[in-house]
């Protein structure tokens, strides 16, 4: 004769939350990984452009200059991460690209309350490319190529100097 108990089964308690301090002290240690050398806060720039060779020199010069670089293929794309609660020290912004071109991602972007400086950037050194900028909301326009010494008064003049080691 075999004897067969049936208990009842209870899984065990989940664990406790965290305590607060953890998630502060967690915060503490983004802020400090996002923090250079000199102590200052790593400036974070959107380069949006749909050209690769172009995002990958640029991406190169601004890792260079002590960056942080996200990227976008596409004005959609760059929309799309301020949507997502991204936020950035200065945009790039090229002119020509699929999906939604440079004029139509600034215009969604100062529509969204995005007051980031953008810059717009473009093979066209036409008035009428530089009005249509303007007009939706750019901070400032450069013809392509930007060489690193033209990028570094861009950054200088839109407040993103902190970052780029001095020269020597």
């Amino acid at each position: 004769m075999h004897l067969i108990l049936f208990l009842p089964f209870t899984p065990p308690p989940p664990p406790p939350p965290p305590p607060p301090l953890f998630s502060q002290c967690l915060l503490w240690v983004l802020v400090v990984l996002e923090r250079n050398a000199n102590g200052h806060r790593q400036r974070k720039v959107l380069l949006v452009e749909d050209t690769r060779i172009n995002r990958i020199i640029l991406r190169k010069v601004l890792q260079n200059l002590n960056l942080l670089c996200d990227e976008a293929e596409n004005g959609k794309i760059a929309v799309d991460l301020h949507v997502q609660g991204n936020s950035y020290d200065l945009i790039l912004m090229d002119k020509e690209m699929p999906v939604m071109d440079g004029h139509e991602a600034t215009r969604q972007l100062r529509l969204m309350g995005v007051k980031t400086p953008i810059i717009a950037l473009t093979g066209n050194a036409l008035q009428s490319d530089r009005e249509l900028f303007f007009e939706a909301g750019v901070n400032d326009f450069q013809t392509k190529p930007l060489s690193r010494d033209k990028l570094v008064q861009l950054l200088i003049r839109h407040g993103v100097e902190s970052s780029i080691p001095a020269a020597g």
